[in-house]
């Protein structure tokens, strides 16, 4: 699951942390997020990257409400 990239066919909920609190986030139907931690960490959860930000996600709810899309694109730093 780690590096893929999918579209939410369905809007989900997530978590976003700071250094000092979490916040939660509404991701909207059409939205594409790429899987960068796909090691449970005994909740379910797996980290996404989303419009910049990196969003706690449970795994069944990606399963459930995103389409696979492919492998995530590569960037070069060159």
């Amino acid at each position: 699951m780690q590096d893929q990239l999918y579209r939410l066919h369905a809007e989900m909920l997530g978590i976003i942390s700071t250094d000092w609190r979490r916040m939660t986030v509404r991701i909207p139907e059409g939205s594409t997020v790429t899987v960068v931690n796909s090691s449970f960490n005994g909740s379910g959860m797996i980290d996404v990257l989303w419009e910049g930000d990196t969003v706690m996600i449970f795994a069944q709810d990606l399963r459930e409400r995103g389409t696979l899309i492919g492998p995530a694109p590569v960037h070069s730093l060159e």
